[in-house]
């Protein structure tokens, strides 16, 4: 029988256990600190935020009653018959001016003399609603990219992104250019008043008025704008840090 003096434990001691093993509380207190739960909702918010722009771009690309002119409701390139009886016209404003600016004068000398200039209006939408689009799917496309930096940053923290800043606002800096060519091609101001002089009530021409895709695109650049100074003021300065 071995003395007892000389055993050896049979168990390692509990003491000796807990200084062995590599602690894992620094790690866990990090995840669950206030910092980092900040961050990580600040992440969400941008990224809703971005999203739901997103989707309400495209939202305002498809809607086809931004404004109303003529006989025709239009959007940023489509052109739909709401005056003329038994029409169903729905197309778009190029096949518009060449079926009646360019097929022929009859239609031309219609068109020009119950809604005075209607020709040359009608091309510069044209214009205008391609660089509107343009510049749409230009915000969308800084918006996607954001978005998707952001969700990075959400699952790994030590990802690092420079310009951020700049990247977070171009999307509303792209939809307020849009507005603006767009504008200044379309000219709105110099669209004159239209006739209606020896047509049927059902037939009647309706002077220039914006309508609710107008309204849609305000509220989308509003919230470009309110998702753009979120992102600036409360997640880009995130990209900078582990």
């Amino acid at each position: 029988m071995a003395k007892e003096g000389n055993s050896e434990p049979l168990l390692i001691s509990p003491s000796v256990s807990m200084a062995t093993e590599p602690s894992q509380a620094p790690s866990s207190a990090s995840l669950l600190s206030p910092a980092h739960r900040r961050t990580t909702w600040l992440l969400r918010i941008y990224i809703a935020l971005e999203v739901s722009s997103i989707i309400f771009t495209f939202a305002c690309i498809n809607y086809r009653d931004w404004f109303r002119y003529c006989w025709f409701q239009f959007g940023v390139q489509s052109a739909d018959n709401i005056a003329v009886a038994e029409s169903t016209f729905k197309q778009n404003i190029d096949y518009l001016r060449f079926l009646i600016c360019d097929q022929g004068p009859d239609y031309r000398t219609t068109s020009e003399k119950y809604c005075p200039g209607f020709c040359d209006n009608v091309d510069n939408l044209v214009h205008a609603g391609g660089v509107m689009l343009f510049f749409m799917l230009y915000s969308v496309m800084l918006g996607t990219i954001a978005t998707v930096l952001h969700t990075i940053k959400h699952f790994n923290r030590a990802y690092h992104a420079d310009l951020m800043k700049p990247l977070v606002i171009s999307p509303a800096i792209s939809l307020l250019l849009g507005a603006i060519i767009y504008l200044s091609v379309a000219n709105f101001a110099a669209y004159s008043t239209t006739n209606n002089d020896g047509l049927c009530p059902a037939d009647q021409t309706v002077d220039f008025t914006l309508s609710t895709g107008a309204l849609l695109w305000l509220c989308n650049f509003v919230l470009q704008i309110a998702t753009s100074a979120f992102g600036f003021i409360c997640t880009a300065r995130e990209f900078r840090k582990s």
